[in-house]
């Protein structure tokens, strides 16, 4: 099997046993293992048009300037894949109980294992793998096993995405299979997450307007020493 030639060209030698000359030969294109046909050429070669994904037999047979014809012989087997696999549809996160796009705050080192890939030629040879805070991240992590345990994350949201590669190099787009959720500070909710946001949200507006006004105050603090020293020194 091989994915970079699907427009071959062949030539061969002559086939003929005997001492009479060779005419031309009969051939045979297609995905038949033992397939004829009254394709005629007179010369030693043939070049086919190009092919979609499959097994392709270039088959001959010989005859003779009398007319005799040899028996079919197969010259070549061409094999090529030029399909991509197809992506796991399914995927679960194995510790406790969990669910893909849910806060939750128990969970912190998870463990995922996916539904096979699939490939109808060449087979499945493994899954490049990508774990991270990125939506549409991608990466060039390999795995022959269709399981993925990632180190402890801390609270934030991770995708476990995947693009599987056939046994020729053929690859699937990029597919999300996972998003895993996690928050140590909250009620494992997704109205806990929004909450511990907004306090947190709180607390940062709070300190943002004291910090405001402590500076105004220490501006006008600052403005009146100023004045009083002008004024102080008019005097003197």
């Amino acid at each position: 099997w091989q994915s970079n030639i699907k427009n071959p060209a062949f030539n061969w030698a002559n086939l003929s046993n005997s001492q009479i000359d060779v005419d031309g030969y009969y051939y045979y294109w297609g995905t038949e293992p033992n397939g004829r046909s009254s394709h005629y050429t007179k010369l030693a070669q043939y070049n086919p048009p190009p092919v979609n994904s499959g097994i392709y037999y270039m088959r001959v047979c010989a005859r003779d300037i009398l007319g005799n014809n040899a028996s079919w012989t197969t010259l070549y087997v061409f094999k090529y894949d030029g399909t991509a696999p197809i992506n796991p549809s399914t995927c679960e996160q194995l510790i406790n109980s969990t669910e893909s796009d849910v806060w939750q705050n128990v969970v912190d080192n998870p463990f995922f294992i996916w539904g096979e890939g699939s490939d109808s030629h060449t087979g499945v040879d493994g899954y490049y793998y990508y774990w991270g805070t990125e939506k549409n991240g991608i990466s060039n992590s390999f795995s022959k096993t269709n399981t993925f345990n990632p180190p402890t994350v801390n609270t934030g949201t991770y995708f476990l995405r995947i693009s599987t590669k056939d046994n020729v190099g053929n690859t699937t787009p990029w597919k999300t299979l996972y998003i895993f959720m996690f928050n140590e500070n909250s009620d494992g909710s997704d109205e806990g997450y929004k909450k511990n946001l907004e306090e947190s949200f709180d607390l940062s507006s709070i300190l943002s307007i004291l910090l405001f006004f402590g500076l105004v105050v220490t501006i006008c603090i600052l403005s009146v020493v100023l004045i009083y020293q002008f004024i102080s020194r008019l005097r003197s």
